[in-house]
């Protein structure tokens, strides 16, 4: 990842453009559940705030009001497709969903009305919206199948604009700090603790964006920005290599970096002296070659005694 792309250093335009990058990341088959997420359900939790006299009637009327999705069998249906979602985006387990479908409808709606109304109720009260979160994923988290990951995806939906969802791009990019298991490998834990450090770091981010540029920016934003950097980091170093593979195939098909065998021996070309000798050892032999050294000996005493011999008369 480059260093420009840091949370403590990412600007207010490079978040705008990986903003704009998102949906070019979406893996395939994702689009109803995303449609489903961003627009239709906020939009329609928004249309019946609108349509109620008072937040009381809102959040602590009747059970339809704190279905996060569908008015009919709503958040038991919902946590099913946000476990669709979940597996498209994350780490995935599919025996939770025998879980999920375990919730009865008493069960599902007596829980999420009791969450998102503590919710609303802690932020108008002056507290902490990470405190406020943090409450009410864990109190979401009753539900059977449903932890502190796919808790915080339901909130999300409820909050957009205030709740992160806990997505694994969004730990692992506010979390940065190399590659590898520093990085984009980092393990999760997914428990309540690395939901409230996301949370308290998209704040932190969130703040300075806001600053710099004067405009506002949603906990939302933030996730879909982190989730269009992880991707294009991975892709990246994928790319990278792939080529350093095809390089070291290239190597080895042009014989670089092979061991090479050493010289044959029958091919040494012999010098002129070693030749010469070979020329000799295919001569004849001559009578005198074949005499040994003692008789080489005797022979030349037997001449020095004649030549010292007085001529005869």
């Amino acid at each position: 990842m480059e260093p420009s792309l840091h949370p403590d250093r990412l600007s207010f335009d490079d978040f705008t453009k990986h903003l704009s990058f998102y949906p070019s990341y979406l893996p395939n088959g994702i689009t109803t559940l995303e449609e489903s997420r961003r627009t239709t359900i906020p939009n329609s939790l928004a249309e019946r705030k609108e349509a109620r006299s008072s937040s009381a009637d809102l959040w602590n009327g009747s059970c339809v009001y704190s279905y996060a999705f569908y008015p009919a069998r709503s958040l038991g249906r919902s946590s099913i497709n946000g476990h669709a979602a979940k597996r498209k985006f994350g780490t995935f387990r599919p025996t939770l969903l025998s879980l999920v479908k375990s919730n009865s409808d008493d069960t599902i709606c007596n829980i999420t009305k009791e969450a998102f109304s503590t919710f609303r109720a802690d932020l108008e009260s002056g507290s902490g919206s990470a405190v406020a979160a943090a409450k009410a994923v864990k109190h979401l988290s009753k539900l059977k199948g449903i932890g502190p990951a796919t808790a915080s995806l339901l909130l999300s939906v409820f909050d957009p604009e205030v709740v992160p969802f806990f997505s694994d791009e969004l730990f692992r990019w506010l979390h940065y700090e190399g590659n590898g298991e520093k990085g984009f490998g980092r393990k999760i834990k997914y428990n309540a603790k690395e939901y409230e450090a996301i949370f308290e770091r998209m704040l932190v981010l969130r703040g300075r964006l806001e600053k710099e540029s004067g405009k506002g920016v949603t906990a939302e934003e933030i996730e879909r920005v982190a989730f269009a950097i992880a991707r294009s980091a991975q892709e990246e170093q994928k790319s990278v290599t792939e080529k350093n593979t095809t390089r070291r195939k290239e190597s080895l098909l042009n014989g670089r970096g092979q061991k090479r065998a050493p010289p044959a021996t029958d091919t040494k070309i012999p010098n002129a002296r070693a030749s010469s000798n070979t020329k000799e050892r295919t001569a004849p032999i001559t009578k005198r070659q074949r005499l040994t050294s003692n008789d080489r000996r005797q022979e030349t005493r037997l001449r020095t005694r004649s030549a010292k011999a007085p001529p005869s008369v």
